[in-house]
Parts: structure tokens; sequence; C-alpha cells
């Protein structure tokens, strides 16, 4: 089995590549930029905070994982939320790898680019509005 320190490195470079940086290499007071500034997060993304951890378990990852094996029992995919009571501003998200690239994509596209980020989002609504339209009158009994 890998070694712990290996695992996160590993996971942290990963998540880096889906945003098109780096694993931030260093952590405490070493860890600052050429310019002597504070570097913040596990990844090198000058757009948001990124913190990416590793568990041996977690009550969420463990919920989440009983989501996924339901899906799988009925061959559908999954999507896990989950909040603190109280707060509605924070949500957790587990969901499979393939979902999560495509929703970093996404993230890193609002960060650098809002306002075509918006137009994107628009699109998406409209879309799904043809769907849930097509899809009411499919299942409509006439």
């Amino acid at each position: 089995m890998a070694k712990r320190n290996t695992i996160f490195k590993n996971f942290e470079e990963q998540v880096g590549q889906w945003f098109g940086v780096h694993r931030n290499p260093l952590s405490g007071r070493n860890n600052r930029s050429d310019d002597g500034k504070r570097r913040l997060g596990d990844i090198l993304y000058r757009h948001a905070l990124v913190e990416v951890k590793t568990r041996r378990k977690l009550s969420t990852i463990t919920r989440a994982l009983e989501s996924m094996e339901l899906a799988e029992k009925n061959g559908k995919p999954f999507i896990h939320f989950e909040r603190i009571v109280g707060d509605k501003k924070v949500i957790a998200t587990v969901c499979h790898e393939d979902l999560v690239v495509k929703f970093v994509k996404l993230v890193d596209l609002i960060f650098r680019d809002e306002k075509f980020a918006e137009e994107i989002l628009l699109l998406i609504e409209q879309r799904l509005k043809e769907l849930r339209e097509n899809e009411s009158k499919d299942s409509d009994p006439k």
C-alpha cells in the first residue's frame, strides 16, 4: 500500500491537472511566492483557494458510497449532496471523478471569464428547459 504522503501528493497533483496548474509544493512558514506573499491552498490556482484532502474514513464519503452503491444497483449515476443543518451556503458534493473533471472546467471558466461563463450557463438553462418540456410531453398520458 502506498504511503499516505505519496497518496495525498498524487491527489493534489491530479486536482492541479484538472485546473491546469501544479500542486503547492510547500506548506507552513515556507509557503511563500518569490515576492514574499503567502501562497494559499494545496494547488497553485490563483483564482480560488483549493484544498485537497484525503481521509481513511469520513462520514460524508461513507454515506456517499452508500448512495453510489444504491445507484449502481439501479443502473444510474450518482451525486451525493450534504450540508450542515442551519448552513445554507456550504454544500459538500460527492460524485464520480468524470463528473468532477467537467465541473472543474466550468468552475475554472467562471473564475477566468465570468461573463462568458454566464452566457454558457444561460445556454445550459435553455437546453435543460427544452429537455424537461420534451420529457413532460413524452410522459403525458393521452
